[in-house]
């Protein structure tokens, strides 16, 4: 019982996120300049993995509420395979993005696309209890890139850190 308490408790909890992230991601100005020092070209590459991410993200949502082991293992397959690093680059925009994008954002898309792994093969063993830890890890990791490198894109993230700290009354 405390085992379907906690998944189904996760399963919300992670609804809740995406759903903020899908809301913000509408409030967002199309063209808003990027955190990051990258070429238009890239930034359009990033914004379509974001793009596909976000759909993968709120298709989990009710694969994980709803058993659909199948959905759940594909979708996370298709997030993983999106990992830009592994996209069929030009030699230049491979070089670019080896130095212009800063180590820390390259481990946290990292460890983003292995969560993602993780959670595939979390679902393939239908575990229902590993694969909504799985889903918070990935959109945790999601929360904490957008707070570093995206915060002109989702600003509230910035503001609802500040709000986080104690206030003195």
């Amino acid at each position: 019982m405390t085992r379907t308490i906690r998944m189904l408790c996760g399963v919300l909890l992670a609804s809740a996120v995406a759903w903020l992230a899908a809301g913000g991601a509408r409030a967002q100005e199309p063209h808003a300049a990027p955190a990051l020092a990258i070429s238009p070209e890239l930034t359009e590459l990033l914004r379509e993995e974001m793009r596909g991410i976000s759909g993968g993200v709120q298709t989990l949502v009710t694969a994980i509420a709803t058993g659909d082991w199948k959905t759940i293992a594909d979708t996370s397959a298709q997030i993983r395979a999106s990992y830009i690093m592994e996209q069929k680059l030009t030699a230049a925009q491979k070089q670019e993005l080896e130095t212009a994008l800063p180590e820390v954002f390259k481990i946290m898309d990292a460890n983003f696309h292995r969560e993602a792994a993780n959670l595939g093969h979390a679902a393939e063993s239908r575990d229902a209890e590993l694969t909504s830890f799985y889903f918070y890890r990935m959109v945790e990791s999601c929360v904490a890139c957008h707070s570093a490198y995206a915060v002109t894109r989702f600003p509230t993230l910035a503001a609802g850190a500040a709000a986080d700290e104690p206030q003195q009354h």
